[in-house]
């Protein structure tokens, strides 16, 4: 399931790539934007496939060895503690994921060389030659190197990474989001997990979260998106009046929509505390921006929330929700 930050990520990614004038392209906006964040749940049936397309390509590796003219006694007697172990058999009974994979007409027949060099890899890793030796099934110990098989070895990968951004120029940026949603998974795994058990959803309603006041995941996403470009002026303006030092035509486009996006979710969101929209956009400015951009983003945010407390713009509901930082910054960029 997709974190709040994940879909502040994706609207941002959504305004960064989207110019929009009238409010035609703002529905054309949402639509891209629930389409791209829906065909993540694809990328991540993707991994999921990849995963058992290679314990299918080891075990038919391990049969070829067998029929060598000259095979070696590891040849005639394979290990085959991790390719059959009791966590992925559970991920290969999952009715629903063969459904999905189906659905997706996933194929990896052209891709023999990718499977040859990440079994090779693996094979020869430490880790995998200690699960191996390993005498006793340990359901635990089998999904620990799974993972690890996973995040070290198929995650990584650059030539796979070219294959999911030819299909999807998006999964390129997504493919982290989507490889939380996998390790997320398998956590969810256990060992009286059923096969007609349903994969993980990826937005989560808020029948689910139990609380009827709270926005549901595609809600707050389009809400979001709707109120950065509606409000899009009047931001631009509180802003380039605030920015002290520094052409507003000339900071980042990217810390423009960070800050566009905290101030929406500032006057406009009264069920999210000041606190959170802080710390999310400062961890986005991170990610997707300069090394200082979150040094600046902060104290503009510092100082725009004790301008909007004092002309009361803000109104939050809830106790806890109107805490903010209080220290006096001067905002330069």
């Amino acid at each position: 399931m997709l974190t709040r930050r994940d879909l502040r990520m994706k609207v941002l990614q959504s305004l960064y790539a989207t110019e929009i004038s009238s409010m035609n392209q703002l529905q054309e906006a949402e639509n891209q934007l629930i389409k791209s964040t829906e065909s993540i749940y694809d990328l991540f049936i993707y991994q999921l496939s990849f995963i058992l397309e290679m314990s299918e390509y080891a075990q038919n590796k391990m049969e070829e060895n067998k029929q060598k003219q000259l095979p070696t006694l590891e040849d005639l007697h394979p290990n085959t503690r991790f390719w059959n172990n009791p966590f992925l058999q559970i991920v290969w009974e999952n009715k629903q994921l063969q459904k999905e994979i189906e659905r997706l007409n996933i194929h990896w027949d052209n891709y023999p060389e990718l499977f040859r060099d990440i079994y090779n890899n693996f094979k020869n890793s430490d880790e995998y030659k200690q699960y191996s030796a390993i005498e006793t099934k340990n359901f635990k110990q089998a999904r620990h190197i799974t993972t690890f098989f996973y995040t070290d070895f198929i995650l990584p990968n650059t030539t796979l990474e070219g294959i999911y951004e030819e299909k999807q120029l998006h999964w390129n940026s997504d493919l982290l989001i989507a490889a939380f949603l996998v390790v997320q998974y398998f956590e969810s795994i256990n060992t009286s997990t059923s096969p007609d058990e349903a994969l993980p959803p990826l937005l989560k309603t808020s029948q689910e979260d139990g609380n009827f006041d709270v926005e549901d995941d595609r809600t707050f996403m389009c809400n979001l998106l709707r109120k950065v470009i509606i409000h899009n002026e009047e931001y631009d303006q509180i802003l380039s009046s605030h920015i002290k030092n520094w052409d507003y035509d000339r900071v980042a486009k990217i810390d423009i929509l960070i800050l566009k996006m905290a101030l929406a979710e500032l006057l406009e969101f009264p069920t999210i505390p000041i606190k959170v929209t802080i710390n999310e956009y400062i961890e986005i400015a991170k990610a997707f921006s300069t090394p200082k951009s979150n040094i600046f983003i902060n104290g503009l945010l510092d100082s725009l929330i004790r301008e909007f407390k004092e002309q009361g713009k803000i109104k939050k509901l809830g106790r806890g929700l109107f805490d903010g930082k209080e220290k006096k910054t001067t905002v330069e960029k």
